[in-house]
């Protein structure tokens, strides 16, 4: 290990992410030098996007990718609501309004779902002019059915054709149950209405 050499690195890959700050490969070596040398760096926050809080590798040929999403909270009331962040790659030749992003809740026959129309928050030059493969971020408020059965719901996430309704096939190595993958995370509906849900 030559310090002199890593800190010469270390200033390329600041520019690279003054430059572009979702270059993810770049982020994370940054981030390891200063790591190995007990260092920080007051643009940290500001380079690239957070990591989701449930990693998600989920991939469909040709259209995109789920990197991971996060629950905001991952504990809501019945008839409340939280934030569900989506962590998306897509491919910068796809028209994503084709398609449509979808997860269903489930807890045995206790079933509850959201969808929208993918990357429709994404400007399109985002995704068309990538010098990279970015990951762009999602944000979607998701409302709890007042009446849902409370527990804990499995999240099983996936593509559709918004012409036919048809669900893209996902390359995954997690569990895959009718056309959708199920992540590794689990939502939390409780009774109490008492406290209000609140979103960061």
């Amino acid at each position: 290990d030559d310090p002199a050499a890593e800190l010469f690195v270390m200033q390329r890959l600041r520019e690279a992410l003054d430059l572009y700050p979702n270059h993810e490969p770049a982020r994370r070596r940054l981030l390891e030098l200063l790591r190995k040398r007990g260092e920080t760096d007051p643009k940290e926050t500001l380079w690239g996007l957070p990591e989701p809080d449930i990693k998600a590798a989920v991939e469909y040929r040709g259209k995109g990718a789920l990197v991971g999403i996060t629950l905001d909270p991952a504990q809501v009331r019945r008839g409340g609501a939280f934030q569900m962040r989506w962590f998306w790659k897509c491919d910068p030749s796809v028209d994503p309004s084709e398609y449509e992003a979808f997860v269903e809740f489930r807890r045995g026959k206790s079933v509850f779902s959201n969808r929208y129309p993918f990357m429709d928050l994404i400007p399109t030059s985002s995704y068309r002019t990538q010098p990279f493969p970015e990951t762009f971020l999602l944000g979607r408020i998701v409302e709890v059915p007042p009446t849902l059965e409370p527990g804990d719901y499995s999240l099983h996430v996936g593509l559709a054709s918004r012409r036919t309704g048809r669900r893209l096939p996902p390359v995954t190595d997690l569990p895959v149950k009718q056309g959708a993958a199920e992540i590794p995370g689990r939502l939390t509906v409780r009774v109490d209405s008492s406290k209000k849900d609140t979103l960061r």
